[in-house]
Parts: structure tokens; sequence; C-alpha cells
């Protein structure tokens, strides 16, 4: 029989619309035996209990239940053969306490992927890292909710949940006379629905950046102004220290670093010195001292670690939440980016800013210009990010030395904190001593004495930078050239420098270098001191033109 197309299309309508009565009624029969079975906790109840359990518990809970040793926020498991307290409880960046350890036989080291917070370590210590037991143990056990445990709580809101959807149905059917036996003809709606309804797509907005609310979570994972190296860099900060070559900034960093250790202020296990400009020798020394105080040392080629690298280091360090108390020294900064290229000294810093906004430290060590400005004072080498972008910045000089004592003093000229604004120490040159000698024989000096080494270093640097005008002065002396006045004008016209530099040269240098007596109409006649003072003899011969 030949079918017209309205017949046809009535058809494929009645098929279709059988198919959907089928499917409609195989969901309600699902509903209604999902009803009848023993609730479970879902996934979404299962974050809420891990949750729950990390608001009430903390790490060491279960790390001392498990025979951990502390020390502070330090951890020594126990199957440790060194002794080491190489594992540490610190905030992430939501104010939430997790366990880095970095020792393989602890049972919760990751090898660099994450962190345990504390279900994690109740799971790993208590469970095996049986995920589904430690989550039936502690919602029947370890967590309660309105006087019952946990599971039991969630296993009524379910259902109390369940039962006002279908109370809600019941009252949609009743109030417009729905008959869910039967479905609506194909096609008979013309609702178009964009999207999911009960989530609509939410409009941009600036709010959604905004940071305002979250000042107690964040005061929480706030790093205490702790130092790490004392009086001159602060935990949570980019601290930069710029010194001539040899002029001891790795020694004086290395003492006093282990001083905070040894002082307790830091974990030396948070500490990651990355040694990139010594050789072999040095480098042995210097993780001798590491093993000694027991913080780490690296070095570019050892152990796959790469200098190149760093900046994707931090990043890892950043987005596993785990840089809040670590702290990276630099030695020396120039070998983890060119200092020279605005472009690439700009984006190492802001990288190192994410870093540090993310509660990590770090210190850096650089070069000055070999060349001092023109008030004598070391110079930083390279543009000016690096200083630019950092919380604190030292500039560590020489001023004094002797045969058997260097004696040098960090200035500070930026700081974001109480750091020292000047600090002086001095440690043993004598030949022969080994590096663990003249790092023993490092003192601190008092302000006294660094205060006379500093004045007697300004004298030299001045002397250095007047030297032009004072050779010039002492030359026109013992031309027969006494007057002040034309001494001024001989010594401008000689070496072009200012009238008033040259009078206050003529000043700063008068009783040390020459004399000045005062002659007739208060007239100013100078000799110098390795020579007879001038006599009124000579003034008269000055004056006769006899000179």
């Amino acid at each position: 029989m030949n079918l017209n197309p309205l017949q046809i299309w009535a058809s494929e309508i009645a098929i279709k619309r059988k198919e959907l009565k089928s499917q409609f009624l195989a969901l309600e029969a699902a509903r209604t035996a999902a009803t009848k079975r023993k609730v479970t906790i879902k996934s979404s109840d299962s974050l809420k209990l891990i949750d729950a359990f990390n608001a009430k518990y903390s790490p060491h809970d279960w790390m001392i239940q498990a025979g951990y040793d502390q020390r502070g926020d330090a951890f020594r498991h126990p199957n440790s053969q060194t002794g080491n307290y190489s594992a540490n409880v610190r905030l992430d960046d939501v104010g939430e306490l997790r366990v880095h350890s970095f020792s393989s036989a602890d049972p919760l080291f990751t090898a660099g992927k994450g962190a345990h917070d504390a279900f994690s370590t109740f799971c790993t210590l208590v469970h095996g890292s049986d995920i589904n037991s430690a989550l039936k143990d502690a919602g029947d056990n370890l967590l309660e909710v309105e006087g019952m445990s946990y599971n039991t709580f969630v296993q009524r809101e379910y259902m109390r949940q369940q039962a006002q959807q279908v109370q809600a149905r019941d009252t949609f059917r009743d109030v417009h006379n729905v008959d869910y036996s039967t479905m609506p003809d194909y096609g008979e709606s013309e609702t178009i629905i964009k999207g999911d309804p009960e989530n609509p797509k939410k409009p941009f907005s600036m709010r959604d950046f905004s940071l305002s609310g979250q000042s107690q979570a964040m005061r929480a994972k706030m790093l205490a102004d702790i130092y790490v190296l004392n009086r001159i860099a602060i935990l949570g900060q980019a601290t930069v220290i710029y010194a001539k070559p040899n002029t001891g900034k790795t020694l004086l960093v290395l003492w006093l670093l282990i001083e905070s250790v040894k002082a307790n202020r830091i974990s030396g296990d948070n500490i990651f010195y990355i040694n990139a400009d010594d050789d072999y020798k040095g480098l042995v020394n210097k993780i001798s001292l590491a093993e000694t105080t027991g913080f780490h040392m690296l070095s570019p080629g050892h152990n796959g670690f790469e200098a190149e690298a760093l900046q994707g280091y931090m990043r890892q360090l950043i987005d596993d939440g785990t840089a809040s108390g670590i702290v990276i020294i630099l030695d020396t900064l120039k070998k983890f980016t060119d200092l020279m290229d605005k472009r690439r000294g700009s984006e190492f810093m802001n990288r190192a800013r994410e870093y540090v906004l993310n509660g990590g430290t770090l210190i850096s060590l650089a070069h000055t210009n070999k060349n001092r400005d023109s008030d004598g004072k070391v110079v930083f080498s390279g543009t000016s990010d690096v200083v630019d972008d950092s919380d604190c910045v030292f500039m560590l000089d020489e001023i004094a030395k002797t045969n058997t004592k260097k004696q040098v003093l960090f200035v500070n000229i930026k700081n974001r904190g109480v750091v020292a604004r000047e600090l002086a120490f001095s440690y043993s040159v004598e030949d022969g001593l080994t590096y663990q000698e003249i790092l023993a024989s490092v003192q601190v000096e008092s302000e006294a004495s660094s205060a006379q080494a500093k004045a007697a270093l300004e004298a030299s640097i001045n002397e250095t930078r007047d030297k032009v005008i004072i050779e010039a002065i002492i030359e026109a002396i013992k031309a027969g050239i006494i007057n002040k006045t034309e001494l001024i004008k001989a010594i401008h016209d000689d070496t072009g420098r200012s009238k008033p530099r040259i009078t206050s040269v003529l000043n700063d240098y008068c009783g040390k270098k020459w004399r000045v007596n005062v002659g007739e109409k208060n007239a100013k006649i100078y000799a110098l001191i390795t020579t007879k003072q001038a006599t009124e003899d000579e003034y008269r011969r000055y004056k006769d033109g006899d000179f």
C-alpha cells in the first residue's frame, strides 16, 4: 500500500514517541531502584569528608602516632638511618598544613610529586594508602556531625534530599495535572534550553580576581619575620648581595647560614644552596659543610641539576604548592640569568617575584663593577631590574686589610623589613689556612671597630678620588704658587676641576699634606708639610716677586 507523505510522517512520530516513552519508563525504574539500595558516599561527599578531616586533624597527629620523632615542624621517620629530620610540615597556598618529605625511605616521600595533607598522611600511615578503607574509617569513627558519625549523617542527608525531590515532582504533577504515564507529542514543545539552566554561564567581571575577603586565609600562610641570614635576609623575601670578587660574600653567607641553622631559626632541610661558581675542590669542601650542618648543596651538572632549568623548578614548586618555606641561594646570580640583558633579567626576576609571593625565599650573590662611582662606592653590575624587583639589597665592601685580617662591611641600599643598615665582619687571611679554619675565624665587628675602619676606608677612597687635585696642589706649591686665590686659579686651569671642589680639597687635607698661614690683609699662604712652614721672609719674597 502506497502511503502519502503525511502518513509516513505520522508513522515516524509514533515510533519516536514509543522510543521516548520506553526511555522515560526505564529512567523512572532506575530511580525507584536507587532509593531501595544502601546509600554510599559519592565522590563529592568524599571530598567534603576530606575537607572536614583536614579541618579537625593535622599531619602531626598521625605522624606522631606512627612513631615519628618531632623537632619543631621537622620530623624524623621511624626508618631513618641517617638521623636527619627530613620531613617538614608547613602551610600551602590556601593555608592548609602539608607534609614535605625528602627521604626516599620515608612512607610519606613523594619524589617531588606533591605533598600530604592531614587525610593523605592518615591514609598513608594508618591504612597503607588504601583510600576507601581510610574514607570509611574516618567517616565511621573519626568525624561526627550533629551527634552521629559523618557517614550516617551523609546517608540521612541523601535520603532527605531524595524525598524532597519526589515531593517536588508530585506537587508539580498535582498542580499542573501532568500524567507521567504518557509523554507529550514529539516536536510539540517550542522551548529551547540554552546551556545548563541550573548552572548558567556567569558574565565576566573584574570582581572574580578580587582578593578582598581572603585576608584571613592569606594571613594564615604569611611567614613570620624570621632571619635566614641574621639581620640581612628575611624568610619569604628576595635578597641580593653585591660584592667585588674575593670580598668574602660566599664565606660570610655560609657562616650566617650555619649560624641560623644552629640557632634553630630555620630548618637546614629547607635550604638549597646552589654552588655554581666554584672549582671541584671548593665544591667538595662546601658540600662537607652542608652535610655537617644539615642543609642541601646543589651544583649544575651534578645529579641532573641544570642552571637553565631553575625557573622551571621554581614554577613547579609554585604549581605544587610547595614553595612556602623553601630557601634557594644562588651563588652567583649571573650563572642563572644574563644580568646585562634587560629582557632576560626582567623575565628571571618576574619568576622570582612569583616564587616569593608564594612563600619562597631567594637569596642571590652577585658581582659589582670593577670601577667605583664618583663617591668611591661599589656599584652593582648589570641592569637595574634585579635591584628594582628585589625586597632587600646589600652592598658588601672591604673596609680594611692587614697581612692577617680583613674587615668588610654590609651596607643596605634597599629594604622591606627590619634589617641592619650596616653590619661589619672580619675574618682571617693568614696564609696556609683551610677554608674551614677561615670560616671559623669569622667575627661580627663591634660598632666602634667598624666605624674606625669605615672612616679609614672613606679617607682612602676620598684621597683616591681627589688624587689629581692633590698632586696638582703639591706641584703648584713646590713651584711657588702659595697664595690661596692664585693657587685655586692655577689648579683650575691645570686640571679643569671646579673651583669649589679645589677649595674643598685644600681644606680637607690642610694639616695632613700642607699647612696654611695667614699673611697681610688676611691672605692665606700655603706650604707643604714635608717642608718648613712659610716664613715672613718667604712671604715678602712672594710679594716682591722673587719666587
